[in-house]
């Protein structure tokens, strides 16, 4: 039997038809059918930014034994039409047994990577020298490696490795432009661009702590500590570690003597960045133990939402037909994606 990559098919066109496809494994779970006895297992076929719901009905224990997430796999599997899907079919696996495929030929790695370090290199000579920048820069520097390969959510937006960078670098040139646009209609200091670039560099910076994932499949899950803490609760705390390394708003013994008016400006500084960080959220049912009180944070609070809701619109059209509308249910409600009919 011959099997075809899954990222090389076509679904659609196999419309009650069965198809020979090696895939990734991901999101693997196991539940109850109807009779609430016997087993069958849910789970995404994925090959790279491919990615297809499936199931297997009555799952054997030695099946549900053998289908592990990250792991790659041979299968027949059966594709029917399905109109609840945004895709417009469902599959469904028949066989399957282990695939020789090497898996990091499947994982799905962001584009542009470079690119995106260089947003924020070339950022670096215009807040270097500011207190916010003092704070944030090294903050970000200490994990990078990390940073640079991790994903920034389970699955609202950005789910692929490298991910966190890519948000990241959008939300700092989205905030660059909002920053000029503002600062050029009421004045250059209306927008405190150093303050807002530095928030925006590091606002998610701890989901390194709040999600474990795995590089070797892209999966990511929510990390034991994140029962105790969030991202936004940890980069507060790394904000004042890094401003009381440096001094700031703090007068020691043996060093110069700094006069009230620098005492009053460093402790600011570090407040401004706080509540940035704080606030990003925007509200308090989403996180934020504060809202936006200064022009920065609203600024960081729309970029951070603008790039992660076009990433769900770009997401969402890739499985839709062109005049075509997807409907999933989320914690706000019912949100609706309609594709028109000039997009292809």
């Amino acid at each position: 039997m011959e099997y075809v990559r899954l990222g090389e098919i076509n679904l659609k066109d196999h419309l009650n038809g069965r198809v020979f496809v090696t895939f990734m494994a991901r999101d693997v779970s196991v539940r109850l059918q109807k009779d609430q006895v016997t087993k069958f297992i849910s789970l995404n076929l994925a090959d790279k930014d491919v990615v297809v719901e499936a199931k297997l009905f009555g799952a054997k224990e030695s099946t549900i034994e053998m289908i592990k997430d990250g792991k790659i796999y041979n299968a027949a599997v059966d594709v029917k039409p399905y109109d609840r899907s945004p895709s417009g079919y469902s599959c469904i696996i028949y066989n399957i047994d282990y695939s020789n495929e090497p898996p990091e030929h499947f994982v799905d790695w962001a584009e542009n990577l470079a690119d995106c370090q260089k947003v924020i290199e070339n950022t670096l000579p215009d807040i270097i020298n500011t207190y916010y920048g003092a704070i944030a820069y090294p903050i970000l520097a200490q994990s990078w490696s990390k940073f640079a390969s991790w994903t920034a959510a389970r699955g609202q937006h950005h789910t692929r490795l490298g991910e966190l960078l890519v948000h990241t670098s959008e939300v700092m040139e989205i905030c660059s432009e909002l920053a000029d646009y503002f600062n050029e209609k009421y004045g250059d200091d209306f927008i405190n661009k150093p303050l807002l670039l530095s928030a925006a560099m590091i606002h998610d910076f701890e989901k390194i702590s709040e999600y474990n994932v795995d590089l070797t499949s892209g999966k990511t899950e929510n990390s034991d500590r994140s029962v105790l803490s969030t991202h936004i609760m940890d980069i507060l705390r790394d904000v004042d570690i890094q401003a009381h390394r440096l001094g700031l708003g703090e007068q020691r013994e043996g060093e110069e003597p700094k006069s009230s008016e620098q005492m009053a400006e460093e402790q600011e500084a570090v407040d401004l960045l706080r509540h940035c960080l704080a606030a990003h959220h925007g509200r308090l049912e989403w996180g934020s133990p504060i809202k936006p009180s200064i022009p920065e944070a609203y600024l960081l609070h729309i970029s951070d939402g603008l790039s992660a809701e076009m990433y769900r619109y770009n997401k969402d059209f890739k499985a839709l037909e062109p005049g075509k509308t997807h409907s999933v249910w989320t914690s706000e409600g019912y949100r609706n994606t309609y594709k028109d009919s000039t997009k292809e």
